[in-house]
């Protein structure tokens, strides 16, 4: 037919060929793209754009085209062909897809996926600690700390006889300080002795005779 042959088509770079550039798209609704004299613009003519991958015609194409605008990977490209053939009133599918899309769904699923791997590293630890709980219990020599409520701790008992080293004119001579001390004691005691001796002997002495009796 005379409309699919491409030679007929409006190319955009000023040539007629299409191997050269790329067809112009166009729409007959209000506000689109309108096309030269000479020229009209007819519905389902030609393949799609970018090699057919660029197009709402089903389902599965439509969820591709669109997640490619939420990934914002080279979204004007398809913005600019859906004005061209649409018309501005398109701009709010678009408004809505990419701030909503791009900024807020993308983000609440980055923070999902990152809450569902710190809560999976928090069920591993507990499950580590578990098994070394379990392992530890398991053991011969495991105890629990926590039900020694009755524990005290020992009391070092002290040595009767202790025994230190004295020196005494470059001799060690092991020696009891606890006998060190009784001697002294004791030694305390006889001056005690001594001079409560002298005392009273020298009372007896001074004490005048008494006169004779008649």
């Amino acid at each position: 037919r005379w409309l699919d042959n491409d030679t007929n088509w409006y190319i955009e770079n000023g040539t007629d060929h299409p191997q050269f550039g790329t067809p112009r798209l166009c729409g007959n609704a209000t506000g689109a793209r309108v096309c030269p004299t000479g020229f009209g613009c007819l519905p389902d003519v030609g393949d799609n754009p970018n090699y057919g991958f660029t197009n709402f015609d089903n389902f599965l194409w439509s969820m591709l085209t669109t997640f490619q605008l939420i990934t914002l990977d080279y979204w004007e490209d398809v913005y600019n062909k859906v004005i061209a053939t649409g018309g501005p009133l398109q701009v709010v599918f678009f408004a809505i897809v990419v701030f909503f899309g791009s900024f807020y769904l993308i983000n609440l699923m980055l923070a999902v996926v990152a809450m569902s791997y710190e809560e999976e590293a928090e069920n591993t630890e507990e499950e580590k600690t578990k098994d070394l709980m379990d392992h530890r219990d398991d053991s011969t020599f495991s105890f629990d700390p926590e039900k020694l409520t009755h524990a005290r701790p020992l009391e070092k008992k002290k040595p009767k006889n202790r025994r230190v080293i004295v020196m005494r004119r470059g001799a060690g001579i092991l020696t009891d300080k606890f006998s060190k001390r009784r001697k002294k004691k004791e030694e305390e005691k006889k001056e005690g002795k001594g001079r409560g001796s002298a005392s009273s002997s020298s009372d007896t002495a001074r004490e005048p005779s008494a006169p004779p009796t008649t």
